[in-house]
């Protein structure tokens, strides 16, 4: 905890007025960051490694503000349950290096996906990450550094996504790890359906 996220944390959550959220990092050298959870009492934010290098004080403040505006909205009930639903539709299909894709999994992609985006699409806003940056500026932080911060994320996701990849978990995401997938491409995008990172900087910005 050398950036002081506990400390950074009850802080927030005693602006959003929510429980403290259980804290927890992925080994991952992208950057991203979620939140999950039943409701309020049973949340949890979980922030990459590599978010953690690369973000300054204020900009990794700026992604848990966003994190707790989701806690408090409720969204992370209908995050999960889409998770929950996309996952069981899609298991197995996705499990397992990216790189090694057998005939019968490509066939299962195509039949599943479909399914599993549709599932995820109806139970999940597409707006739901404006939704969240307004209340995150309202509350904790400037639009200025969220949108800083948020440039930066969508960057190196380009450069580097996550190591691992289920496209039904992509929608808990501050933003979309699999944005640079090449390989299923066209599958993986089913899944993606909020803002694009310009349109929802902009609208971020327009908030000042």
């Amino acid at each position: 905890d050398s950036m002081g996220l506990h400390e950074m944390s009850q802080r927030l959550a005693i602006r959003a007025r929510v429980p403290m959220p259980r804290l927890y990092t992925i080994p991952d050298n992208s950057s991203n960051a979620f939140a999950v959870g039943r409701n309020q009492h049973q949340a949890s934010i979980v922030v990459t490694q590599g978010i953690m290098a690369s973000l300054n004080y204020d900009e990794l403040e700026a992604v848990f503000a966003h994190e707790f505006a989701h806690i408090k909205r409720g969204d992370i009930v209908s995050n999960s349950v889409a998770a929950l639903f996309g996952a069981l539709i899609l298991f197995g299909t996705f499990s397992g290096p990216m790189k090694k894709v057998s005939g019968m999994r490509v066939i299962m992609m195509a039949i599943l996906a479909p399914v599993a985006a549709v599932v995820i699409r109806f139970l999940v806003s597409s707006n739901i990450e404006s939704k969240a940056d307004l209340l995150a500026t309202q509350t904790s932080t400037l639009p200025d550094v969220l949108a800083t911060a948020l440039r930066k994320i969508y960057t190196q996701n380009s450069k580097l996504p996550l190591g691992f990849a289920n496209p039904a978990f992509g929608h808990l995401y501050i933003v979309n790890p699999f944005a640079n997938r090449v390989l299923l491409g066209t599958v993986i995008g089913m899944f993606e359906h909020r803002s694009l990172p310009d349109e929802r900087i902009a609208t971020l910005l327009n908030t000042r």
